[in-house]
């Protein structure tokens, strides 16, 4: 929207393998820069924290990243996001592996997580 400077991103990450992995990084060119969060209360206020360790996927399993939760922070966006549109994210793993997603922004109301497998 406008003059927004920062969004956040959400998803689903499934681990097929049989060991956890743990995502340690991500980045995207439309963003200065990206980060993993997390919300946290502080006082009874809601504040959102880095995940300084990275977000773990167990293996076998799936970590879910939503609003109000665990979620993809990126600051210092580069131009506007209009809904509809579609941008690379890069994901970063602990063993060296990356994924490249496309991310596909929303509008805040139409934000919709599932926990369905």
């Amino acid at each position: 929207v406008g003059g927004m400077r920062a969004t956040g991103g959400y998803a689903r990450i499934e681990n097929t393998g049989n060991t956890e992995v743990t995502l340690v990084g991500v980045t995207a060119a439309f963003a200065e820069k990206a980060e993993i969060h997390t919300m946290i209360s502080v006082d009874g206020v809601m504040k959102m924290r880095r995940l300084e360790a990275g977000l773990p996927v167990p293996a076998g399993g799936h970590a879910l990243m939503m609003p109000g939760g665990v979620h993809l922070m990126f600051i210092g966006l580069k131009a506007a996001m209009p809904p509809e549109s579609m941008h690379e994210v890069t994901l970063y793993f602990d063993q060296g592996d990356t994924v490249t997603v496309i991310a596909h922004v929303k509008k805040p109301a139409d934000i919709k997580v599932t926990h369905n497998h």
